[in-house]
């Protein structure tokens, strides 16, 4: 059992439970809102209020016995799908490196790493999601979390927990299909093909949540990622986008203004794939598996890294 730590652009989330053969065991789950002035687009400039808000989270959910597997989703994270040869696990670092890398003056630095998405390409070599972030970041997401009470096993970045969440589903299994995903004012769009990771691109929703202009905006942000699919010159047409991150109620709200794409949408369906337990199960207030998708990737230990 483990306990995934995920900070939303509002709230501290946190799941208590363990990644299962074909599905997701949750004993128990919880959020916080995020101090006031604590984050800013995903990196911590608050420890002392960051350190205090897990504490208090911990404590609640007697989280403090689990290894806690920590989750960034920070704008200034950088991330490519590669396509490389066969060679030694350093070098693939380099090679990591040179394509994502920022080179400066000051000896900052950056923690590169990677997921393997093929491992055997019909062309020869492998496709892996590489990724770049600030070793500031990590050491201040580290340092707070630790100094909460946290036993940090692991820290992975949000785009892979949404591209591990996607091997349940077979809703993104089959063709061309967009996973869009609406967390407050943030908007997350992952491209899936035949069941492969090929792109994320992020955006701020600038309407009033809720309005025409907001559903205008999310449909132009998706038909530009359609255009791109298309630049591609892809044998798949994209044939489906599923939303996930707001309530089935407000998911049918953009039906009629998304129906210009020309694709199906719906919601995406997690229930099958996910088991109640021990307290979990218990509470009164329910579980919105498709408002957790990054946590709930987090405990899906198959990929990522000792922290």
């Amino acid at each position: 059992m483990n306990v995934s730590l995920y900070c939303s652009p509002t709230h501290l989330k946190l799941i208590v439970g363990s990644g299962e053969k074909g599905s997701i065991r949750i004993d128990d789950y919880a959020a916080f809102p995020l101090p006031e002035g604590a984050m800013k687009n995903g990196v911590i400039i608050n420890e002392e209020a960051m350190a205090h808000c897990l504490s208090e989270a911990g404590k609640r959910l007697e989280a403090f016995k689990h290894d806690a597997l920590l989750v960034i989703d920070a704008n200034s994270i950088r991330s490519k799908v590669m396509d490389i040869p066969i060679v030694p696990e350093a070098k693939i670092l380099e090679f990591i490196a040179h394509e994502i890398g920022v080179f400066s003056d000051d000896d900052s630095g950056e923690v590169f790493d990677y997921t393997v998405l093929n491992g055997r390409l019909p062309e020869g070599g492998a496709r892996v999601f590489a990724a770049a972030v600030d070793k500031k970041v990590i050491h201040t997401f580290r340092k707070t979390v630790t100094t909460a009470g946290f036993k940090l096993k692991a820290i992975d970045i949000g785009a892979n927990a949404l591209i591990k969440i996607s091997r349940l589903l077979p809703q993104l299994s089959t063709g061309a299909r967009i996973l869009a995903v609406i967390d407050d004012r943030n908007m997350t769009l992952a491209l899936f093909e035949d069941g492969e990771y090929e792109i994320t691109n992020k955006y701020r929703l600038v309407h009033p949540d809720d309005t025409a202009k907001w559903r205008e905006e999310i449909g132009q942000n998706i038909s530009s990622l359609i255009q791109f699919h298309k630049g591609l010159r892809s044998d798949e047409e994209i044939s489906a986008v599923f939303i996930a991150g707001i309530s089935p109620s407000r998911a049918a709200t953009l039906a009629e203004p998304l129906s210009f794409l020309g694709v199906e949408t719906g919601m995406l369906y997690l229930a099958p794939y996910l088991r109640l337990t021990g307290k979990a199960a218990k509470k009164d207030e329910g579980f919105y598996p498709s408002q957790n998708l990054i946590g709930l990737g987090a405990l899906l230990r198959k990929q990522g890294r000792e922290a």
